[in-house]
């Protein structure tokens, strides 16, 4: 017996509807999309923190001064600054902050600002030669921070606050 109604087939049962997948039933409901992954600290986040521990250590046993910590930790602030005044000119088409000025700060003791808005803003992180030299830049300071951290060079003058 044929079906009077539109849309009904013989048997008297609705048209199949087609299944939904995720992203369609997340855009029918708008829905916003799903927040990417957070990404693992990497290598720069990793030697930042190493740095910032041997400065502290090295503090501690007063094998550096504490106006010499501030410096460290001023400089760091200025090259962390100026990484991201650089990236913002490089994505508006502006003038830029020179690499060799980046490298002087970094090398003045703003290597763990400069590390860390590397990680941050993903900036100076594919030139080869800019790469190179912020590691020699972050091995010089660990180098020197551990040598002084570790009591392996000498600190003059001045009581220890470690045994």
């Amino acid at each position: 017996m044929p079906s009077d109604q539109p849309g009904r087939s013989p048997t008297k049962r609705p048209p199949a509807r087609k299944p939904q997948t995720k992203t369609a039933s997340r855009q029918s409901k708008r829905l916003p999309p799903a927040p990417p992954p957070k990404p693992a600290p990497g290598l720069r986040t990793v030697a930042a923190i190493l740095l910032t521990a041997l400065v502290a250590l090295a503090l501690a046993r007063a094998a550096l001064p504490v106006w010499s910590a501030a410096v460290y930790f001023a400089a760091s602030a200025l090259s962390f600054h100026l990484y991201h005044k650089d990236k913002l000119a490089a994505q508006a088409g502006e003038w830029r902050v020179s690499e060799g000025a980046l490298h002087a700060i970094d090398l003045c003791g703003g290597i763990i600002g400069g590390l860390v808005a590397q990680q941050r803003f993903r900036h100076k992180t594919r030139k080869p030669s800019f790469v190179l030299a912020t590691a020699g830049i972050a091995l010089l300071h660990l180098l020197a921070l551990a040598a002084l951290a570790l009591g392996l060079v000498a600190p003059r003058g001045g009581a220890s606050l470690l045994p």
